[in-house]
């Protein structure tokens, strides 16, 4: 009676065994996936983060090297002036004069 009784519920156990088996595999790409995506995060993290490093110290150079321009011009400007000159200052900054040539070849 007993192997009867398992008889009958055998096909639903098989069904239920091989469901389990499948969710099991999905289970497993899914994880693997999700692992992968997080490598990728972690990757896609660190980028950014060199990134933004990278920018910072670009910032700074580029703040430091338009304090030693502007150091350089003031001190330009305090020797014109120190000469009892004004300092002539064209379109694109401290340059040549009106009616000054260019010195050592190239156009005027």
């Amino acid at each position: 009676r007993e192997s009867a009784g398992w008889q009958k519920w055998q096909p639903m156990v098989k069904a239920l065994e091989e469901e389990l088996s499948v969710l099991k595999r999905q289970l497993t790409q899914q994880t693997t996936a999700l692992e992968a995506m997080n490598r990728e995060r972690d990757r896609l993290g660190q980028m950014l983060e060199d990134v933004e490093e990278q920018r910072l110290a670009t910032q700074e150079d580029g703040q430091r090297e338009r304090n030693e321009i502007s150091q350089q011009a003031q001190q330009v400007q305090q020797s014109l002036e120190r000469q009892g000159e004004e300092p002539q200052l064209g379109p694109r900054g401290p340059g040549l004069g009106a009616g000054e040539e260019q010195k050592e070849g190239g156009n005027p």
